[in-house]
């Protein structure tokens, strides 16, 4: 999304609000409406991935009808009629509805933040837990999450919770950690998010988080993208994120063909489980790659890269699943880019055995 159009959630339900009530929106807030609901509905958005088709194509007509209205005669007349039908298409991206549609439906999300300059790493689940939502952090390595816990939050408030609805302060979200160390405890927070107290978990609340983790986490596995992604320039963030979330599904090889790798590409793979094997088919390494590989490498092991000449399309194979990347992953977002699913296995076979015979008459990297 154009960064003149980047606004807060709180913002779109505001314009919704009056757009609703008729009550002297601009031209500005049609835009600015219209692109959100572009970004939510050909990004990747947890809320409207649960939509049905129907749904989507009834929203999707308002929208081309509204934006189509607009083009040929202007807001002036016809702004009524333009304003009702982007109401009703808004419906299931307001906060109120998404709130609803997240704990009805059992969504989650997951993903890893750093705090105190990349220092330390934590992941998390956002989840709805028997229709309630709560927030479970995980400390990964570096410094300790208590260190750190008002950023941690701060960010996954900011980034996560409030597209989805939430406030953790308004909401009373509750917050469980698992530091380092095994060290586990809730994080009561006040208004301005600053952590006021550190109870210790009892061994039944010990036991509920590790059951429930390992139950997010198994949901999560089962799951893998089966819809075409496109991302518009300017979100290498949303971009990336399923992305790693297909490293971390995986379970037993990752293979990438990506003719362009640099330091950010191999940074990538800390989301990958210790266990997976990764390969990874490359025509250029730029950057502090080379080196950064050999270190990946030494230290993690189940590791090899070879380079080929002559590659040009990108693709990433997660165990059985097939993808084709619209560009390297080092720059994955930054331009227009998309993430598509392979389904046709005779496809697959035909793309994955070529590229087995590439990486065999490759040279190994040590």
């Amino acid at each position: 999304m154009p960064k003149e159009y980047e606004i807060s959630q709180e913002i779109f339900d505001e314009i919704v609000h009056r757009f609703k009530e008729q009550r002297n929106p601009t031209e500005k807030d049609l835009i600015q409406l219209i692109q959100m609901i572009q970004h939510s509905y050909y990004g990747y958005d947890p809320i409207v991935v649960t939509l049905t088709k129907d749904q989507l194509r009834f929203n999707i007509d308002l929208i081309m009808r509204s934006f189509s209205i607009y083009l040929k005669r202007g807001w002036g007349n016809d702004s009524n009629y333009i304003m009702s039908n982007l109401v009703a298409a808004s419906s299931d991206l307001v906060s109120e509805n998404r709130k609803k549609i997240f704990i009805e439906k059992n969504i989650y999300i997951n993903d890893e933040v750093s705090f105190h300059d990349r220092f330390g790493f934590a992941t998390f689940y956002f989840a709805s837990i028997n229709r309630k939502p709560n927030l479970l952090i995980k400390h990964e390595y570096g410094t300790t999450v208590m260190f750190g816990a008002e950023e941690v939050i701060s960010e996954i408030q900011n980034l996560y919770m409030s597209r989805m609805g939430f406030d953790i302060t308004r909401d009373s979200i509750p917050i469980y950690v698992r530091d380092d160390e095994d060290y586990y405890y809730e994080a009561k927070i006040n208004d301005q998010i600053e952590v006021i107290d550190w109870p210790i978990l009892t061994d039944d609340q010990i036991r509920w988080y590790d059951e429930t983790w390992e139950s997010l986490m198994n949901r999560e596995v089962g799951e893998v993208e089966e819809v075409p992604l496109f991302f518009e320039k300017g979100q290498p963030y949303s971009a990336i994120k399923p992305i790693r979330r297909l490293f971390s599904k995986t379970q037993k090889e990752i293979f990438i063909i990506d003719p362009y790798v640099d330091d950010s590409t191999i940074s990538l793979f800390e989301s990958i489980q210790n266990s997976v094997s990764i390969k990874l088919l490359y025509g250029k390494m730029q950057k502090d790659a080379p080196e950064l590989a050999r270190r990946f490498k030494e230290e993690r092991g189940l590791f090899e890269f070879r380079k080929a000449k002559d590659l040009h399309d990108r693709f990433l194979f997660c165990d059985d699943h097939a993808y084709m990347l619209g560009s390297s992953l080092n720059n994955f977002g930054s331009k227009a880019t998309s993430l598509t699913p392979i389904r046709d296995s005779g496809f697959v076979e035909n793309i994955k055995n070529y590229f087995d015979r590439v990486w065999n008459d490759s040279v190994l990297n040590t």
